[in-house]
């Protein structure tokens, strides 16, 4: 379950990084997790590793009673307040030179690296003279340093602490322009899910899904959930990504027929007892609802009669 409440920004910021710290551990999902300045109070800490022990806390017992790595990076941000300077640049170079010595690993393994920014202000370092520099420049100054992760294998997710608007209107602007880098912006769970609705009325954003945008689980079709409408074809891909693969096998068909097909299958998997038992709580309702409104899904199949969009798809469905 989850819960909407009002708290500062760094209670949001440890929130976000402690749950995913918990996964990374649970999972066994090699993770560091760096500090933009170090824990004075914790022997000038600023990196923790999480997630490196055989096969995670899920699969392995041991693994659970060892999860002190995830205790201690818990413990060093309950004990600690914002303070210091937000220099992502710095930062962002720094990761940039260690995925680099990665390269030739991540290439014969097929993997990529997921950098996630979780942060609440803007690219600000007195060391850089950053006092001098227009808040313009020193924006600037970070989009330059992501430009340096082109090429690379990696994709970044930049999680928003803040609503401050001017702030806010800067980074989700990142969110499009031409990268050749997989760039995605995302706010909180709420807000985000405001975002989703506003294109997507028929789907209930459960934290499950923001959860999976916010660890990095890349997706085409995810990345464009608070983007625009997805099209029909589409709606069957990402309905067979929550459901499985072996639903809505059906290829599309631009018929009232294949619709009405695919509602009714749909209708059965959610009236199963299994799949009504996982219930997700909806952010904007706070009720627990299944993951697709079908009468909503109805009138987005049926009665929108606006032109699609391109189709991205997902590469599984004929």
């Amino acid at each position: 379950d989850c819960e909407v409440t009002d708290c500062t920004r760094w209670a949001e910021v440890q929130e976000t990084v402690n749950c995913h710290a918990q996964l990374a551990e649970v999972l066994g999902a090699p993770t560091d997790f760096k500090l933009l300045n170090p824990l004075r109070k914790h022997g000038g800490s600023q990196t923790f590793r999480v997630g490196y022990g055989r096969g995670g806390a899920f699969f392995n017992p041991l693994a659970r009673r060892r999860g002190l790595p995830t205790q201690r990076m818990e413990s060093a941000l309950a004990k600690s307040k914002p303070a210091g300077m937000t220099p992502l640049p710095k930062s962002i170079h720094q990761v940039r030179q260690e995925i680099e010595g990665m390269v030739p690993q991540l290439i014969a393994e097929g993997t990529k690296v997921c950098l996630v920014i979780a942060t609440d202000g803007s690219n600000y370092n007195k060391e850089n003279l950053d006092w001098l520099m227009s808040e313009e420049e020193r924006n600037q100054e970070l989009v330059q340093a992501l430009e340096s992760l082109q090429g690379l294998p990696v994709s970044v997710v930049i999680r928003l602490c803040t609503d401050y608007e001017p702030l806010v209107d800067f980074y989700k602007s990142l969110d499009t322009m031409d990268w050749n880098l997989d760039v995605d912006v995302l706010d909180d769970h709420k807000a985000e899910a405001m975002e989703v609705q506003a294109h997507q009325p028929w789907l209930n954003y459960a934290l499950l899904l923001h959860r999976m945008r916010e660890m990095g689980h890349y997706h085409p079709l995810l990345d464009l959930l608070d983007e625009r409408p997805l099209t029909p074809p589409e709606i069957r891909d990402f309905l067979r990504l929550l459901f499985g693969q072996q639903h809505f096998q059906e290829p599309y068909q631009n018929t009232e027929t294949w619709a009405i097909n695919l509602l009714q299958e749909l209708l059965e998997i959610q009236e199963s007892e299994q799949t009504q038992s996982c219930y997700w709580k909806n952010p904007l309702t706070n009720l627990k609802e299944p993951w697709i409104n079908i009468e909503q899904l109805a009138y987005t199949l049926l009665d929108d009669n606006e032109e699609d969009e391109e189709y991205v798809g997902d590469g599984l469905a004929p």
